[in-house]
C-alpha cells in the first residue's frame, strides 16, 4: 500500500512540474529603424508565462531577456531584464502563441502590434542609459533613434537530451520493479 502511494505521489509530482512550465514560453523579437529612417536595430529574446497574458493590459514578469542593440547614434549594446523595471502585453483577444505574433487579426479588427492599445512595451530602469519604450510597440534608443517592432517569433523549443529522457525512463522503471517487488514479497 505505501508503495501505490508513493508511487502516485511521484509521478504526480513528475506530471505537476511539467504543466507548471507548459505556459513559460521563449520569444524572439526584432526591432526596426527603418520606418524612422535611421539604422538602429535590435533583435533578442524575452521569456515570459504567456497564461499571465489574460486581460487588456497586463504588467507581465520577464524571466528572462536579452536584447543587443546596433546601428543606434547611442546606446548601442547587450542589455538584460535587469535594466528593465516592467514589460506589457496586452491583446484584447487571444493570440496564437505557436506562430509570428505581429500582425495576428484581432477580435476588435486591429492588427497586433500594429496599433495603440495592443502589443508590447518595455519600460527601461534608466531611460537616459537603456533603450526604452516611446509609445506602443516603438523603442527609443538614448539617441532618440526611434525604432519599430517588426517581429516577435516563438524560440524553438530545446530537444530533450537522450541522457535526460533516459534517466527519466530507468528512473520509472526501477520505480515499478521496486513496487512489484515489494508487492509479490507482502504475497
Amino acid at each position: 500500500m505505501k508503495n501505490k502511494i508513493f508511487l502516485t505521489i511521484a509521478i504526480a509530482f513528475l506530471f505537476n512540474s511539467t504543466i507548471a512550465q507548459a505556459e513559460v514560453k521563449t520569444f524572439n523579437f526584432t526591432w526596426s529603424g527603418e520606418s524612422f529612417s535611421n539604422t538602429a536595430t535590435a533583435t533578442g529574446f524575452v521569456t515570459f508565462d504567456t497564461a499571465f497574458v489574460t486581460g487588456p493590459l497586463q504588467d507581465i514578469s520577464i524571466l528572462d531577456l536579452s536584447m543587443t542593440v546596433s546601428g543606434a547614434s547611442a546606446g548601442n549594446g547587450i542589455y538584460s531584464e535587469s535594466d528593465y523595471f516592467s514589460m506589457w502585453f496586452t491583446s484584447p483577444s487571444p493570440l496564437d502563441f505557436s506562430s509570428e505574433l505581429i500582425g495576428q487579426t484581432l477580435s476588435n479588427g486591429d492588427l497586433f502590434g500594429r496599433s495603440a492599445g495592443n502589443g508590447f512595451v518595455l519600460f527601461a530602469a534608466n531611460e537616459w542609459t537603456t533603450p526604452n519604450t516611446s509609445s506602443w510597440n516603438t523603442m527609443k534608443t538614448p539617441g532618440n533613434d526611434q525604432m519599430l517592432i517588426t517581429s516577435i517569433t516563438p524560440a524553438t523549443a530545446p530537444v530533450p537530451e537522450p541522457d535526460s529522457s533516459a534517466m527519466l525512463l530507468t528512473g520509472l522503471v526501477v520505480m515499478g520493479f521496486m513496487a512489484r517487488r515489494r508487492r509479490n514479497t507482502q504475497v
